[in-house]
Formats: C-alpha cells, sequence, structure tokens
C-alpha cells in the first residue's frame, strides 16, 4: 500500500512576502509600474527585514547557547541593541530588559488568560520577589510555573522534550530555540556547587544541589524562558489556523483577478496621487461630553468613537477600531484587548490637534484621565489612525472600501501614563 505523503506546508507569511517582493520588485522597477519613492520605501522595509533576520541569525548563534531563547513576541529594538553589543554588555541589556518594572508589570497580565489564571498567584509573587530583587526566592516559583503549565498544556514536563516538536512560524522551534533553552536549564546536576550560576538549571537549584543561583542573571533567564514557553503553547493552540491561512494566502490568482487587481492598483494610484491634506485642526474640539458634528467616515470620528468604546470598556466596538496587525478574529481580538486593558479606566478625555501626515494617516492628540488600581493617573497620547482594507493594509483615504482604526499604541501610551502616576504616586509616599 502507497503511504500518502504528508502535505507541503506552506511558506510562513514572512517568507512569502519576501519571496513576492524578490520577484516582483525588479519587474515593477524596469516596467516603471511605481514612481522612485514607493520603490525607496519598499526596499527600505525589504532592507528592514533582512536586517531583523541577520539580528535573529545573531542572537540565535550567540545569546542561545548562553541560556537566552529567542521568541516571536521578543521586541525588536532589544535584539537588535544587543546585536551590537559585546556579549557582556548585550547580557546586561537583556538582563535590564527583562526585570524592568515595566516588563515585569505587562508580563503579568498574560497570567489573566484562562489557560494560565491558575498558576498567577505564584508569577504574581515570583515577580514581587523580582521587584525586591530576592532572586533566590523568584527563580524557584518561576521554574515551577514553567514546569506547571507544559505538565498540564502539553502533558510534559519543560525540561523533558516538552518544546521538541516543531511549529509553523515560531521563533521558538528555529534553531536553538526553545527546545535548546530547555535541555541546557534541564540538565541534571549530581554534585553539590556553591559557584555562581548564570543559568537557571532547574535540577539543581529545586533539588538543592546549585546553591548559589540568587543573581538577576539567572533571574532574568527564568523569565526569557517562561515567556517563551507561553508564547510556544500560543503557537502551537492556532498553528492549524494559520497554516490555513497562509495557505489561503498564497493561492496563485485567476486571470479575472489579475484583471481585477489592475484596475484596483489604476484607482490605488489616481487616489494617492490626487489627495491633498487637510488644513491641521488646532485644539480641543471633541470631549466625553460633547462630541457632536464630526463628519461620518472621517478620522477624528474614528478617534472619538475609539475614546468613547474605551471610556465604556466596550471591547467589541475596540476591536472593531483598533488596528490588529495580526488578523485575529474579532471575538478574540475582544478578548484579547479586554485582558490586557481592563485593569484600566477612563474617566475623562478630550481630543483635537488633528493632523493629516499622509493619504492614509491621520494623527491627533489626546488628554485622557482615569484610575489604575485605585490610583488616578492622567496624561496626554497620540492617537493615530490608519485607513485600511479588510486585510488591514493602508489605502488611499478616498477609496470607498476603506475605513479608519486607530494604532494599539494608544493603549500602550496610557499604561504608561498610569505606570508613571503609580510610580509617582509610591515615590511621594516614601518621601511623606
Amino acid at each position: 500500500m502507497t503511504r500518502t505523503p504528508p502535505p507541503k506546508q506552506p511558506k510562513t507569511p514572512q517568507e512569502a512576502l519576501m519571496a513576492q517582493i524578490n520577484q516582483a520588485l525588479p519587474l515593477i522597477e524596469a516596467a516603471g509600474l511605481a514612481d522612485a519613492d514607493a520603490i525607496a520605501r519598499v526596499k527600505a522595509e525589504k532592507a528592514k527585514f533582512e536586517r531583523h533576520l541577520n539580528n535573529l541569525d545573531y542572537f540565535t548563534r550567540v545569546y542561545a547557547p548562553l541560556g537566552w531563547t529567542p521568541y516571536d513576541n521578543m521586541c525588536v529594538d532589544m535584539m537588535e541593541t544587543v546585536t551590537n553589543l559585546d556579549i557582556a554588555a548585550g547580557e546586561t541589556h537583556l538582563v535590564s530588559h527583562y526585570l524592568s518594572a515595566d516588563a515585569l508589570q505587562l508580563f503579568e497580565y498574560s497570567f489573566r488568560r484562562q489557560g494560565y489564571v491558575a498558576w498567577r498567584d505564584m508569577l504574581v509573587h515570583a515577580l514581587s520577589r523580582l521587584r525586591g530583587q530576592d532572586f533566590m526566592s523568584a527563580v524557584p516559583l518561576l521554574l515551577m510555573v514553567t514546569d506547571g503549565i507544559c505538565q498540564h498544556h502539553l502533558q510534559k514536563s519543560a525540561f523533558g522534550g516538552a518544546a521538541d516538536q516543531e511549529v509553523f512560524d515560531s521563533l521558538t522551534t528555529a534553531p536553538n530555540g526553545l527546545s535548546h533553552a530547555l535541555s541546557l536549564a534541564g540538565r541534571t546536576r549530581r554534585k553539590l556547587s556553591t559557584e555562581a550560576l548564570t543559568t537557571p538549571y532547574r535540577n539543581g537549584i529545586l533539588h538543592g544541589r546549585d546553591v548559589n543561583f540568587g543573581h538577576a542573571i539567572v533571574a532574568a533567564k527564568a523569565v526569557n524562558l517562561l515567556r517563551a514557553m507561553l508564547d510556544y503553547i500560543d503557537k502551537r493552540a492556532d498553528e492549524a489556523s494559520r497554516i490555513e491561512r497562509a495557505i489561503a494566502d498564497q493561492q496563485p490568482p485567476d486571470l479575472m483577478a489579475i484583471a481585477s487587481a489592475a484596475e484596483e492598483r489604476r484607482a490605488f494610484k489616481h487616489a494617492l496621487d490626487s489627495w491633498k491634506p487637510r488644513p491641521p485642526r488646532e485644539g480641543v474640539f471633541a470631549t466625553n461630553e460633547s462630541a457632536s458634528g464630526l463628519e461620518p467616515g472621517t478620522p477624528e470620528l474614528a478617534a472619538v468613537s475609539f475614546l468613547k468604546a474605551a471610556a465604556t470598556k466596550n471591547y467589541g466596538k475596540l476591536a472593531e477600531l483598533t488596528l490588529d496587525f495580526t488578523r485575529r478574529t474579532p471575538a478574540k481580538w475582544a478578548g484579547d484587548l479586554r485582558r490586557d486593558y481592563d485593569e484600566l479606566s477612563i474617566q475623562k478625555w478630550s481630543f483635537g490637534w488633528l493632523n493629516d501626515t499622509a493619504s492614509a494617516a491621520t494623527e491627533g492628540l489626546a488628554r485622557v484621565s482615569g484610575s489604575w488600581r485605585g490610583q488616578a493617573w492622567s496624561g496626554q497620547i497620540s492617537i493615530r489612525l490608519n485607513y485600511v482594507d479588510a486585510e488591514m493594509d493602508a489605502l488611499p483615504r478616498d477609496l470607498p472600501s476603506g475605513r479608519w482604526v486607530v494604532f494599539a499604541s494608544a493603549f500602550a501610551e496610557m499604561w504608561q501614563c498610569a505606570f508613571a502616576a503609580a510610580r509617582s504616586n509610591a515615590a511621594m509616599s516614601e518621601a511623606s
């Protein structure tokens, strides 16, 4: 009996995009199908992506053998920074990043999800110990959380091959990825050692044979390991749907689709060439008390709708109005927004200072105030909007098939305001 070969996996979205650019760019340049500025922008994005790949390759060659593991939600800027430092300075930067107050605060919110909430109390206690630089208490807790989550979700010990299975489009299964880091941290340690560790050896630490592990670098690597493990579990959970979407996206278009796409490009170019910015609009023109008279289909109406939804915690509306590059379903996106931002309350807001920065982009400023964990906060945030199609790709604003969405960075700026207020309040309390 002939065995049917397994289906061929599609390219990752990044690989597919680069293949399209490499194939199409010479033809576009030769045929003059785009202006010099557009071609330069495409080349700049291509160079940026290639630089990221080079940084990733360097990170996995240099830092992975030391116990650091890459994952998809890892900060791109951080990876580029350590690529340009010597190894000692790079590890110092990594430790500082993973143990920073803001990074620990945002990491805590990962454990509000249903699949991880059972370990939240342990994680919160570990993070409180990290903030107090009590690394000897924090590291065992982090290792126990990592192992417990794996045992539950993958039915294997984290340090017994739990991450050996490759996952489509995940940095955690890249060479020298998570499996390597777990293998390193999971080494059996049979002898008593009083030497200072730089790796969170699970066996030696939890069995009392490595006794000198209470150091920042060990704690930072344990945090890095746990964050990568969550990323791996999440990517395994939705792997089938991501493969299905990639296959659909990479199907060759038919002739009718090619003709239709050509017409869309002509309309796109006409809208782009004919667009002119409106005069900047100074001052506040909408508040939580008065926001009438805004024209339908304008970026200012979308920004005001976003602020209204944020203030009323209407996460379904926020999912509709917020740009999601990862293309989650509306229900998933709304659930993730609720998970990450439900503790942040908004009582008052005002919006204005509008400026059209491009045919598909407008920016404005919002002054927002609210509360977080019983503490008042306020601040000024940027509201950046893009005019996009159904696939979240930018469109010139005059095309009828688009809509305005707000960059999710607005939420991050609100968090920064809340964190800054909390730190300021704490400092004043200590001073008094």
